[in-house]
C-alpha cells in the first residue's frame, strides 16, 4: 500500500511539473523596459500648423521650389529680391520707362502654355519671377495679366481658360510675396491671336500665352 501511495506521488510530482511547463511556454513574453526609461511621462506631441505657399518655399504644382531659383532668398522682398540669378533676368529685356498715370505693354515678357494647360512651366517660371522682382522695385506699380488662348475649343471653354491662365499668374506672383491689390487679371480668350489664322502647331503655341501691361498709379 506505502509502494502504491509512493508512485502516485511521484507521478503527481511529475504531472505538476509538466503543467508549470506547459503553462510557460503559453504565456506570452514581457517586453524588458530598461531603467532609463521608467518613469518618464508621454512625449508632448504638438500638431504643426498648416503653412501656406510662401512660408513653404514652393508653390502648389510648382517645381523646384521658388527659394532655389532666387538663391534661398526670403520672399518677403526686401533687398533680398537683388539675389534674383542673371539667368533669369537675361530671358527678358527690361521694361523701360512708365510715365505715372499711364500704361505700358511688357511686349517682350511672355509666359507660354501647354495646350489646355493652365499650369506655368519650369522654362516659363524664370519670366514670372522677373515680373516679381520689378514689381519689388517699383512699388507704384501695379500689372493687368491677361490671359489667351489658341482657337481650339468653344469661346466659352477658351474664356475660362484663359482666366485660369492669368490666375495661376497672379498665384505665383502673391507667391512670391506680390500684394494681391497690384494685380488685376483679365482674358480674352481666343479674341486676341498673336498668330492670326493659326494652322500649325508652332503658330497655336504662341497663342497660349499670358501677356502684362505695367501700370503705374
Amino acid at each position: 500500500m506505502i509502494r502504491m501511495l509512493s508512485k502516485l506521488s511521484l507521478g503527481a510530482v511529475v504531472l505538476g511539473a509538466m503543467g508549470v511547463l506547459v503553462s510557460g511556454c503559453c504565456r506570452t513574453p514581457k517586453v524588458k523596459v530598461d531603467d532609463e526609461f521608467r518613469g518618464l511621462p508621454p512625449a508632448d506631441v504638438t500638431p504643426t500648423d498648416v503653412m501656406g505657399p510662401s512660408e513653404m518655399g514652393d508653390f502648389p504644382g510648382i517645381t523646384p521650389p521658388v527659394q532655389a531659383r532666387l538663391g534661398g532668398s526670403d520672399l518677403e522682398g526686401g533687398d533680398e529680391w537683388g539675389t534674383l540669378d542673371e539667368g533669369a533676368a537675361a530671358l527678358v529685356p527690361e521694361l523701360g520707362a512708365v510715365a505715372p498715370g499711364t500704361e505700358k505693354r511688357w511686349e517682350d515678357l511672355i509666359v507660354y502654355f501647354a495646350f489646355d494647360r493652365s499650369t506655368i512651366g519650369e522654362s516659363e517660371r524664370p519670366k514670372v519671377e522677373t515680373l516679381a522682382q520689378y514689381l519689388q522695385q517699383q512699388p507704384g506699380c501695379y500689372v493687368i495679366v491677361e490671359g489667351h488662348c489658341d482657337d481650339r475649343g468653344s469661346d466659352e471653354y477658351n474664356r475660362a481658360l484663359g482666366e485660369r491662365r492669368a490666375l495661376a499668374v497672379r498665384d505665383y506672383l502673391e507667391a512670391l510675396g506680390i500684394e494681391e491689390s497690384r494685380v488685376q487679371t483679365i482674358s480674352y480668350g481666343e479674341e486676341r491671336p498673336a498668330v492670326g489664322d493659326a494652322t500649325a502647331e508652332e503658330q497655336h503655341a504662341r497663342n497660349r500665352r499670358a501677356e502684362f501691361v505695367i501700370g503705374v498709379k
